[in-house]
């Protein structure tokens, strides 16, 4: 073949196999254009902010993962309309589908299932009609909620091939036919809610091990509750007469059962609750025998310990007399109030009890002979070497004054102890809020709740950092954020860090403070930022920063599980209640994790941190548009 036939010839294979690369790159992005501008065509509301001028990564509720798109939410967004065919045909890397509480109608577009990468899928409280069948196809899904809609078909079973499946809701459709037997399959479900349906039949025989939260009320079901679903309350199983078994009416052949051996349970009845009553008796007797002592020893050694603390206090005061140091023979007071101000033998006079001992010092309860109850901080190895340093920064805390700071009141700095007077917090700690005891009693704690002590702390560090460029508070966690009943957050103890001299200077709590902090006496505003967006992942987690089951740290466990996108595994069961409010709550935790940036240059300014958790609060209480 000659030189010149071989060029023609080669010429003749490229143009049949053109290099496809950054053709079909461009073709794939169209096609998403296209896609996601079907979608607003079809639906409207918050989608009409969608501009194909710009990156469509950028839009609003679209987020993106390499360039593809990875999640689509916009939950209340005022979507109206029917979802047509060949929308999700091009987001094949769909993981999450959050448009929830919308007026969307019609039934699932076929193409929905192309989306096989999709984990998340959110439809609630919508107009969707007709059959579910399409489902089957999203072999990878965690949690299906399409609750309070108007789909219809006696064959759920195609739920069953979800083996992923975290979090069931099909409640408040129109469902019929038997509850699928293929559901004891989905062995990871921990929440399976079917209630207001037309579901008949017997409830199967589900042996679901991880199951925590069941619901079948309100349907036509029928026969005995399995005894693998018994423990759930009656609540589970409510509006069916005909349904019996566990915490319902007793089945007629359990009823039988009871009558032969009627006898014996009543000899049992009469000698077992005598037994139980005199046992009851006895302990109670010896327990007041025995407390009644431990009262008395208890006393006489408050009143030993008292008469020390105080003979201490007064010998302290005295010595400072003879030095001739005139200031330091009283309280110094910052609140004009003349109402709250008392002196030290006042102080020394009071009934007090230890709250506990923190990174800087102990903590007293006093409740004066006034009767209002003031928090005394006292400090130990105080650094006043330099007694004009020690009094402005002082001065400097006394003169911070915010809605979210716990206010300095007063100070005492004596020879032998340093004295921090504050205002008494009722209520409690954060820490203690969330790590608590969590029986019948406890006050919920809920996301709105959760989002306000977010921002009420995040006002007051924000402040903190707003009288200075070099002013920090120095030691955040969960336990120097104390709450009121209304769930109003109060930061405290702010400062005390540069108080402490340097042979002594304690390290922070353990997993709240940055990597670059080599002196806690000396701690940036960036480190500050690290240590709050600890306490917020703590909020919306329940987990201690330091995980020692795990052998890591807590945002390095958050970023793994986000990685996954197992949110389920990542917020506190509490929250899980509320699954209106994930969005908000993944939006929280990003901002904690901004925060907790190994690299402080990486790290937002904490105003910027304020204004971000507000717009969530603005986002959830602003009127659709």
């Amino acid at each position: 073949m000659t030189p010149s036939n071989l060029i023609v010839f080669a010429i003749f294979v490229i143009l049949l196999n053109p290099i496809p690369t950054q053709v079909d790159g461009q073709k794939e992005q169209s096609d998403i254009i296209e896609a996601l501008l079907t979608l607003q065509k079809a639906l409207g509301g918050k989608t009409n902010t969608w501009d194909r001028s710009t990156a469509p990564c950028s839009w609003k509720g679209i987020r993106c993962v390499e360039g593809e798109v990875t999640e689509i939410r916009l939950p209340g967004g005022s979507l109206i309309g029917v979802i047509p065919n060949g929308v999700f045909g091009s987001l094949s890397s769909l993981r999450a589908l959050s448009i929830h509480d919308d007026a969307i109608v019609g039934p699932l577009p076929s193409d929905l299932a192309s989306c096989v990468q999709l984990r998340y899928l959110y439809l609630h409280r919508n107009g969707f009609e007709g059959d579910i069948s399409v489902l089957g196809s999203l072999k990878k899904l965690i949690n299906l909620d399409i609750s309070q809609n108007k789909f219809s078909s006696d064959d759920v079973s195609t739920i069953g091939s979800l083996r992923d499946l975290a979090n069931l809701n099909l409640g408040s459709n129109e469902f019929s036919g038997s509850i699928p037997e293929s559901f004891s399959e989905l062995q990871n479900l921990r929440s399976l809610l079917l209630e207001n349906n037309d579901f008949s039949g017997v409830i199967p025989d589900l042996d679901l091990r991880n199951l925590k939260s069941f619901n079948v009320s309100y349907n036509n079901l029928t026969g005995s509750v399995p005894n693998k679903l018994r423990s759930f309350p009656e609540t589970s199983f409510l509006g069916m007469s005909s349904l019996c078994g566990g915490s319902l009416q007793p089945c007629e052949d359990e009823k039988e059962k009871k009558t032969d051996k009627l006898s014996i349970k009543q000899l049992l009845g009469i000698i077992i609750p005598c037994i139980i009553f005199l046992l009851i008796l006895l302990f109670l007797l010896l327990f007041c025998c025995l407390r009644r002592r431990r009262a008395s020893q208890a006393k006489e050694t408050d009143l030993e310990a008292s008469s020390a603390t105080t003979t201490a206090a007064r010998r302290s005061v005295n010595s400072n007399a003879s030095t001739g140091s005139a200031s330091s023979k009283v309280l110094v007071f910052f609140d004009p109030d003349p109402t709250k101000k008392f002196d030290l033998e006042e102080l020394l006079r009071a009934s007090a009890e230890v709250l506990g001992k923190g990174t800087f010092g102990t903590t007293y309860k006093a409740l004066l002979e006034q009767g209002f109850t003031v928090a005394v901080k006292r400090l130990r190895s105080v650094d006043v070497s330099d007694a004009t340093a020690f009094r402005s920064k002082i001065e400097s805390l006394g003169k911070m004054v915010h809605p979210n700071l716990v206010p300095l009141r007063a100070f005492y700095n004596g020879r032998e102890e340093t004295l921090f007077i504050y205002d008494f917090m009722y209520v409690g700690s954060l820490s203690a809020r969330l790590h608590g005891t969590r029986g019948s009693g406890r006050i919920p704690f809920n996301w709105e709740a959760r989002l306000e002590v977010a921002i009420g702390s995040a006002c007051g560090i924000a402040y903190i950092h707003s009288t200075g460029e070099t002013t920090s508070h120095g030691n955040i966690k969960t336990s120097n954020i104390l709450l009121s009943e209304e769930c109003s957050a109060f930061v405290s103890d702010h400062g005390l860090n540069q108080f402490v001299s340097d042979s002594s200077a304690p390290s922070r709590g353990p997993g709240y403070q940055a990597a670059e902090v080599t002196d806690t006496r000396r701690v940036s505003q960036k480190a500050d930022v690290y240590s709050f967006g600890i306490v917020l992942l703590e909020l919306l987690t329940c987990k201690a920063p330091v995980m020692n089951d795990e052998c890591r740290d807590l945002p390095r466990w958050v970023r793994s599980m986000k990685r996954e996108e197992w949110f389920n595994e990542v917020f506190d069961s509490e929250l899980l209640r509320d699954h209106a409010m994930e969005d908000e709550m993944i939006v929280l935790l990003e901002i904690g994790l901004d925060c907790t940036e190994q690299h402080p240059d990486k790290r937002p300014v904490m105003s910027d941190v304020l204004r971000r958790i507000q717009d969530i609060r603005n986002a959830t209480v602003s009127p659709p548009y």
